[in-house]
């Protein structure tokens, strides 16, 4: 994914693409033969466990080349835009959950202690 703020590439990344590069380490760990690669492997692939749940339950990686936007609570308007993003996509039919859940992570920036203008 491309970030709009250059300091945020390779910092905010999805852990699902992450997961298919060390998935792919595992592979061949495992492969080498070696009884140490392979108690390394081991451990990489319980680490992925939660990450390859939710791969098999149809969540796709962010495309490498999608631009993408980041707020923070710090920022201190970032709740009033994500609440607003809520109230625009309800009625465009996004899935409940997801607008409840925009709804109350507005609520956790709102009360995020230090905010102040973007930077």
């Amino acid at each position: 994914m491309i970030h709009s703020r250059q300091n945020y590439n390779g910092r905010v990344i999805d852990l699902l693409a992450v997961a298919a590069l060390l998935a792919q380490a595992a592979t061949l760990l495992e492969g080498s033969g070696l009884q140490e690669q392979g108690e390394v492997a081991a451990e990489v692939r319980k680490l992925l466990a939660p990450v390859e749940e939710q791969r098999e339950a149809g969540v796709v990686p962010i495309p490498d080349e999608e631009p993408v936007f980041l707020l923070r609570a710090q920022d201190k308007t970032a709740a009033t835009l994500v609440s607003q993003w809520a109230v625009w996509n309800e009625p465009e039919g996004v899935a409940p959950d997801l607008i409840q859940a925009a709804r109350e992570h507005a609520v956790l920036m709102r009360e995020w202690p230090k905010q102040k203008v973007a930077d």
